[in-house]
């Protein structure tokens, strides 16, 4: 992505200088050059537009595809570590709910048999 936005700047750039050279403006680039040199730059620039274009295509298929790809494999893989850390939590929770009934059964128990000794 960083190569993509770089190629990104310097597409901008070569276009603004296109852009200067094709409106008669004159730049420190080429105030001292001829017009042969100049339409020569033009040129240039003209088709170092059209490989950054094409440049910048293939970059943005080569990380949709990578997105695709890394998606497919760790997607699958996250659903699976969610689903087991889910089952460990329920596990851990019905453990507590567990101990939490039998604590409870056994106050119950102790109170009726307190009941009893002083009914006694």
């Amino acid at each position: 992505m960083k190569k993509q936005l770089n190629i990104e700047t310097k597409r901008r750039t070569d276009k603004g200088e296109l852009d200067k050279l094709e409106l008669n403006k004159t730049s420190f680039k080429n105030f001292f050059k001829s017009k042969n040199s100049k339409d020569t730059m033009k040129i240039d620039l003209q088709g170092s537009i059209e490989g950054a274009d094409r440049n910048i295509e293939e970059y943005r298929k080569l990380v949709n595809f990578l997105t695709c790809l890394h998606g497919v494999s760790v997607i699958d893989t996250f659903k699976q570590n969610k689903a087991s850390e889910y089952k460990r939590m329920l596990r851990a929770f019905s453990v507590h709910e567990i101990n939490n009934c039998h604590s409870m059964a056994n106050m119950c128990h102790m109170i009726l048999q307190m009941e009893e000794m002083k009914n006694n």
